[in-house]
Parts: structure tokens; C-alpha cells; sequence
């Protein structure tokens, strides 16, 4: 006989032996009237019903949903004495092309700055973003020719070791300027330099290239300050597992915005040009036009103060009389960079003091009151403001031949201010410090201390923490009494973890939803069916009462609800074992480098009250995952439901829960397994043990253990007769309880059990007798039938 998708054969008539135990009673029915026992189990069905038919409004209730926030942004106003992580500035610095001996640690935003836009540390990177216009070396890319009577002032031009980037027609090449005619004239290179760079880039080069190209062909210096580009160019960390996006999980940028910190009066690599190109058209054929008159317009400006200007330290006088040559300013490595000691107000208060001591050679005296800090370079002691200095520190230096001084705004008032002797940089320079002091005696006194590090070196070191090892131009001062006028963005996202888990919870809920349609069907028709017979016999109700409404939808629909409870289960697994990949709390501290990293609870299926209800409710999901299909009827019976839904649902959750969260933790130190998505690193290891709890390697030692319990409370395996139709159906054998087992295999089984078998429809029983095809047939059946508490059920011929 065909019914639905399966096969079902007829059986013979009832067996001789079912025929010789026909006078047996099962023993409960002496003592509890069947009726009594139906009211209960019906009302248990409906109360049973309703709960499942909440399903939906439970798991909306139990589970987060609604759209997140995709980034995180945070804002931080950047000072000059703010740190900034290692991790961050290693890959700035790299992105920059400044080389690096080891990973950068943690250093001040002006140390940063120091590094970008102050001293030339980038090689050939610059080149491709607009270029910092750096201090004048020499007019052409081709090594000039000394002028044979140089004007006075006169600065000469650069010829060994000077750096592409201070060269004016390299720059032009670079900026890729139009080569007019008059550029032309002037600068006898500019035009072959434009042609290849434009047949350099159109080759799919960059201007990296170019600039690698000329520094090669006219013996220059590749190495330039990054530049301001560079400096505010965003650094992005992409860390963790592959995400739907085919990235990586975590993601966090960081980037700095503000206006340039450098100013414009300083005398740069262009300025010449133009009295260059004007001088050079009035004397064509001169070979040393262009050099002599940018080399007299450096003089000029080196000497006369006007608005752009020159740092005398940067110079010294040659042989001549009035011509200068270029002093390379010191610069220290970064691996050679050191760090001074940090302190206080307090132990600021006590540093000149220290000072004093030093050169002096004499105790210190702690009732010295200070009343200037002069850091004076170039012997610009005139400028000091000494007594009116009103215990504050003053910087003073030459520029274009003028004196200049200026107050010290930043280091002052710092509350993590760097406090050490080596930040004077004693006996390593050609500066001087001058303390103004009051001692106690009321007298006011003055101590010089020479051969001293240069003024804003020394300040540098005051706020950044690193000893004065480099030389710094006097701009230094203008962009450090502007301020920053900065800030610091970092965004970042833990990667698609929330989009899933809400994806998730709302197939969870669909699901559920599915499932309580299901059920309102299934009992408007089990309803009907039984409106519509004729005899409503107690064993009838007392089957339909018994039966489980959960075990009937999900036999019916198993394929859908497989899906279902799987989702719902990785939800709750997810949840439990607090499963989750995101940027440490500490992404918003600038100061410490940004980690990425993934957390899982092996315990925390079992971490309260509440984790404990959701595990014994989730256990159910689990037996119904991996057993309930082979266990047939053994959800009918209370005490036997109980004890398997304990044996293999919580005791092996409870196990495989914390064994599958370990390997999650596993996962992340697995070469090639700490890129897999980690849900689905999960998910895929749920898949796996429950399809392995199925092989008959554990599934018969299972089923043994689980049979040695069931017999306990009354619970065994009934054996079908291999030659009933049932057997086909159902399987060799169903779960019973004692009162109803018979030795013998049957040909019968309770009606209870035929409505959890999917593709049997209860409406085709009649009389104790299945017809699939719906012609009702009256048949005699064993007298042992009657006697049970449950409605028998024979596949009728």
C-alpha cells in the first residue's frame, strides 16, 4: 500500500499468540479510572498547545533585535603633549617611507610632528603627495657652476650631498609645472624632466619613481620631510576572521585632521624663481646665472630682515668675505633616539635650580627663586627678558640678521612636562642657557651655562621627552605657540556579528512563526476529525490527549524544523558562550595600541539561574536534532520523555557546549582557522558532532545506556513485527510503558504514536484499523485491544 512518499506493506491477521494473550488487562486500569486520566492528559494537551503556540512571542521576547550602529567614531583634540599608540604610528610612519628599525612605541603628537614635518626622515614617499616646500639648496638638477666673482651677501649652492627635495627645478619636474619659456631658458633641465615624468607615469609609475630616478641620475639625496599629506593620512587596521564582506572582520581608521602646523614666511625651495627667471632673461648664455642670482637672493635675505627669512644658525661665513655656506643641521636616527626622564610641576620648579648647581659646581639651594629660563641661540643674550621674565622661560634666535625672542607657552604649566638635565644637552651644542634668579638674600644673580643644545631643541624636549640629539629650524617655535589645531579620529567596527546575529534571531522568529501556523492547522483538523465521528470511544481521546503536539509538528515537518532549531540553537549557543570579536574598550584610549581580539565563556551556558532555564529548554532542541526521529514514541510517555530529554538533551549539552566553545578558543591559535568567520566555524562544529552522534559507532551504545534507564521508570522497547507495515513506517520497535509491553512483536501500535509519524493521516484510521485508501473496513481484533488505555491502531488489508 502507498501512502504519501512511503511504502507501507500489509500485514496478515492478528498472530496466534496475540490471539492466546487476548484476556490480558493492563494493571493500571484496575486502579485508574481511564476517564479521570484523559481530563488530565487534556488538559495538559491544551495547556501544552498554547505554550507552543506562543512560540513566536517567546523568541521575540528572548532575543534582541533592531539595526546597529555599522561604526563606532571617536574624537579626541589633539595637544602636543598627547600620546599616541605605537601601533598607530609604526604604520604611519611606514605609509610615509620613513624607515623604522623596530615597531614605534608610544610617543607626544610633537615628536610626530617633529618626525613629519621638520626633519627630513621620508625617502622618496613625499614625492607622491603634494610636496613640503623645504629650505633652498640649489637652482638646477645638474651640479652648478661656482661663480667666478659671486655677489655679496652670497649663500652658495649645495653641490655634494644635497637633497632632491631642495633642488627648485626638481621640485618643478615634480609638481609638473608648464614648462613655458621663460622656465625653459632658466632652467635647462625642467623640460626633459617633464617629458619623463609624463612618459614615467603614463608607463604606470608614480611619482615615487620619477623622484627615484632623478635623485639616481644627479647624485641627490632621496630623503625629505613627509610632509603634511602624509602626516593626515588615514591608517586603517583591518583585523580578525573573514567577514561577508570577503574582508577582514575588524576594521579601525585612524586619521588626523587639522590645518598645517608649518608656516609660509620661512625662505623655501621656490622663492628664488622668480628673481631667477628675471635676472637669467636680461644675461642669456650666462651658465651661472641661475645659481649666482638665487645664491644673491639667499644672501640678501640671510642678512636683511623682511618678510621671508632665514635661519642664521643654519649658515656659516666661508673664507670670502660675506659668503656663506650651509651648515647641515645635526639630526639623530630613530633607532638612535633617546628619552629623558618624565616628571612634575615640582620637579620643574627644582630643575634650574639643578642647572645652577651644575655649572656653578656648588650645592643646591633650595630657597633660589627663579625669575628667567633663557635659551639663548645664536648669542642673542640682548633679547632675554631676564627680571620681567616673571619666573617664566624665554627663547631666543637670529633670523635674516635680527634677534628674535620668543615666550614659552607650551612646556610652561604642563603638568606631565619632561623634568631632566639632559634636556639642557650640556657640552653638546653652540647654545647657551642663562638663568635669572633671586636668591635668598634678596640679591639677583645670573648663571650662564654654555656649549648647550639649541633653544627649541631644548624645548622640544621639555614637552616630547626626547633628548636634544636633532637641530631645529626657529618655525619650530611659531608652530608650537599656534597650537595643534588638531584632532584625532579613530573609526571602528567589529565586523558583521550584529547584522548576523539579527538575521539569525529573525529567521528564529519566521521559524517560529511556521511552527505555530503548523500547529493551529494541525489542530483545527485533529479537531474536526474528531467533530466528525460518529464514536468517540475514551481510548480515542485518551491517545490524542497523550500525544505530544511539539513531537507531532516537528515529525510532520522535520525537514523545516531541523532548519529552524538549528538556527535557533546556534542563537542560543552564540549567546550563551558569549561568543564575540570586537576592538578592546581601550580602541578609544589613543594611547594604547588597538587590539582585536575574540572572547568566549566556556561556562557560560551554566552561569545562572537563567542560563541554566534556557539550557534545559534549548536540551529539548538538541534531542530533537539528533534522537527524536529514532527514539519513536518515547516522547508519549511522561517519565520516560523526562528521563531521555535528561540523558540526551541536558547532560550531553551541558558536555558538548563547553567542548565546542574550547574549540572556538582553539580556532584563533590554528594556522588558516583564525581567518574562518567564527559563527560559522561554530556552526559548522555543531553540524558535525550531531551528524557524528548519529553513527551507529555511538548511537547503539546510546541507545543501550538509555534503554538501561527507561526500564527504571517503567519505560521499555516494544519490537514490531518484521512482517507488519508498521515496521516500515515506524521502524523495528517503539518506546512503551510497562503496563502496555508485550512479549511478543505486534502487528499494533497506539494511535498517540501514529500521529507523530509523518505521512499518516489519523483520519484514515477506523474501527482499530489504518486504510490509506480511505475505504473503511470493519475487522475482528485481538479482545486484549479493548484493555488498553491507549487506541491501538492495525494497517488494515
Amino acid at each position: 500500500m502507498v501512502h504519501g512518499s512511503r511504502t507501507i506493506r500489509v500485514a496478515p491477521r492478528v498472530s496466534n499468540l496475540e490471539e492466546r494473550e487476548a484476556t490480558h488487562v493492563a494493571p493500571h486500569l484496575v486502579h485508574v479510572p481511564i476517564v479521570r486520566r484523559t481530563r488530565l492528559l487534556a488538559l495538559c494537551f491544551a495547556l501544552s498547545c498554547l505554550w507552543n503556540i506562543v512560540s513566536p512571542f517567546k523568541t521575540w521576547a528572548i532575543t534582541a533585535y533592531g539595526f546597529v550602529s555599522f561604526a563606532t567614531t571617536r574624537t579626541v583634540l589633539l595637544e602636543w603633549n598627547t600620546q599616541l599608540n605605537g601601533r598607530f604610528l609604526t604604520q604611519l610612519y611606514t605609509n610615509a617611507g620613513i624607515p623604522l628599525p623596530s615597531p614605534v612605541a608610544a610617543d607626544r603628537y610633537i615628536n610626530v610632528v617633529l618626525d613629519f614635518l621638520v626633519l627630513p626622515r621620508s625617502q622618496f614617499v613625499w614625492a607622491a603627495s603634494p610636496i613640503d616646500k623645504g629650505p633652498f639648496l640649489r637652482s638646477t638638477l645638474a651640479a652648478p657652476v661656482a661663480a667666478t666673482s659671486p655677489p655679496t651677501p652670497y649663500v652658495a649652492p649645495v653641490v655634494h650631498n644635497c637633497r632632491l627635495a631642495g633642488v627648485t627645478e626638481a621640485v618643478l619636474c615634480l609638481q609638473g609645472v608648464a614648462a613655458n619659456a621663460d622656465l625653459s631658458a632658466t632652467y635647462p633641465s625642467l623640460s626633459t624632466c617633464l617629458i619623463r615624468r609624463q612618459t614615467i607615469v603614463a608607463q604606470g609609475g608614480s611619482l615615487v619613481d620619477v623622484a627615484t630616478e632623478l635623485a639616481a641620475d644627479f647624485d641627490l639625496d632621496g630623503t625629505h620631510v613627509a610632509g603634511v599629506p602624509l602626516l593626515f593620512t588615514p591608517v586603517t587596521f583591518m583585523d580578525g576572521y573573514i567577514s561577508l564582506s570577503g574582508e577582514r572582520s575588524g576594521l579601525a581608521t585612524y586619521r588626523i585632521y587639522g590645518r598645517p602646523p608649518s608656516p609660509n614666511n620661512q625662505v623655501n625651495v621656490l622663492s628664488p624663481v622668480a628673481t631667477a627667471v628675471a635676472a637669467c632673461l636680461a644675461q642669456p648664455g650666462d651658465a651661472t646665472c641661475v645659481d649666482t642670482s638665487a645664491a644673491a637672493f639667499l644672501g640678501n635675505a640671510l642678512l636683511e630682515h623682511q618678510s621671508e627669512y632665514l635661519d642664521n644658525a643654519a649658515f656659516t661665513l666661508a673664507s670670502a668675505p660675506n659668503v656663506f655656506v650651509y651648515i647641515p643641521r645635526k639630526q639623530a636616527a630613530l633607532a638612535d633616539v633617546e628619552y629623558v626622564s618624565p616628571g612634575n610641576l615640582s620637579a620643574w620648579n627644582g630643575l634650574f635650580k639643578q642647572l645652577v648647581a651644575t655649572v656653578m659646581n656648588a650645592p643646591i639651594v633650595k630657597s633660589d627663586a627663579l625669575e628667567e629660563l633663557c635659551l639663548v641661540g645664536d648669542g642673542c643674550f640682548g633679547v632675554c627678558m631676564n627680571e620681567t621674565a616673571s619666573g617664566g622661560t624665554t627663547l631666543t634666535y637670529m633670523r635674516s640678521g635680527v634677534c628674535v625672542a620668543a615666550i614659552d607657552k607650551v612646556a610652561h604649566g604642563l603638568v606631565d612636562v619632561y623634568v631632566d638635565m639632559k634636556c639642557f644637552g650640556l657640552g653638546t651644542g653652540t647654545s647657551s642657557v642663562k638663568v635669572t634668579y633671586l636668591s635668598a638674600d634678596g640679591v639677583r644673580r645670573t648663571v650662564i651655562a654654555n656649549n648647550t643644545a639649541s633653544p627649541v631643541a631644548i624645548l622640544a624636549c621639555f614637552v616630547g621627552g626626547r633628548a636634544p640629539q636633532s637641530d631645529y629650524p626657529s618655525f619650530v617655535m611659531d608652530m608650537l605657540t599656534q597650537g595643534t589645531q588638531a584632532e584625532i579620529v579613530v573609526t571602528y567596527s567589529n565586523g558583521d556579528e550584529a547584522m548576523i546575529i539579527n538575521f539569525i534571531a529573525l529567521l528564529s522568529l519566521a521559524g517560529y512563526g511556521y511552527y505555530c501556523v503548523c500547529i493551529c492547522f494541525y489542530l483545527r483538523e485533529l479537531l474536526c476529525w474528531l467533530w466528525r465521528s460518529a464514536k468517540r470511544e475514551p481510548q480515542l481521546l485518551y491517545s490524542v490527549a497523550n500525544a505530544s503536539i511539539s513531537s507531532i509538528v516537528w515529525m510532520h515537518h522535520r525537514t523545516s524544523m531541523k532548519f529552524v532549531g538549528f538556527v535557533s540553537f546556534l542563537a542560543w549557543h552564540i549567546d550563551a558562550a558569549k561568543l564575540h570579536c570586537a576592538w578592546a574598550a581601550s580602541i578609544d584610549e589613543m594611547a594604547t595600541d588597538a587590539t582585536y581580539s575574540c572572547s568566549v565563556d566556556s561556562l557560560g551556558h551554566l552561569d545562572g539561574a537563567n542560563a541554566l532555564v534556557s539550557l534545559v529548554s534549548f536540551a529539548w532542541v538538541f534531542f530533537a536534532l539528533v534522537y527524536m526521529d529514532l527514539l519513536p514514541g518515547v516522547t508519549i510517555h511522561t517519565r520516560g520523555y523526562l528521563v531521555t530529554t535528561l540523558l540526551l538533551g541536558v547532560l550531553p549539552l551541558s558536555l558538548l557546549s563547553f567542548l565546542m566553545a574550547e574549540l572556538c578558543k582553539l580556532r584563533l591559535a590554528l594556522p588558516g582557522f583564525a581567518m574562518v568567520h567564527e559563527y560559522l566555524f561554530l556552526a559548522l562544529l555543531w553540524g558535525a558532532v550531531m551528524a557524528l552522534l548519529r553513527t551507529s559507532v555511538l548511537l547503539a551504545p546510546t541507545l543501550t545506556l538509555l534503554e538501561a534507564a527507561l526500564r527504571v521508570v517503567g519505560v521499555r522497547r516494544q519490537a514490531i513485527h518484521p512482517e507488519s507495515a508498521w515496521a516500515d513506517a515506524i521502524g523495528p520497535s517503539y518506546w512503551v510503558h510497562d503496563s502496555g509491553y508485550r512479549r511478543a512483536p505486534v502487528y499494533y501500535v497506539p494511535l498517540s504514536l501514529l500521529m507523530e509519524t509523518p505521512y499518516l493521516d489519523v483520519r484514515n484510521v477506523v474501527d482499530h484499523a489504518y486504510v490509506g485508501t480511505g475505504v473503511r473496513r470493519h475487522g475482528d481484533h485481538p479482545e486484549w485491544v479493548a484493555y488498553q488505555c491507549e487506541y491501538m491502531v492495525f494497517l488494515a488489508h
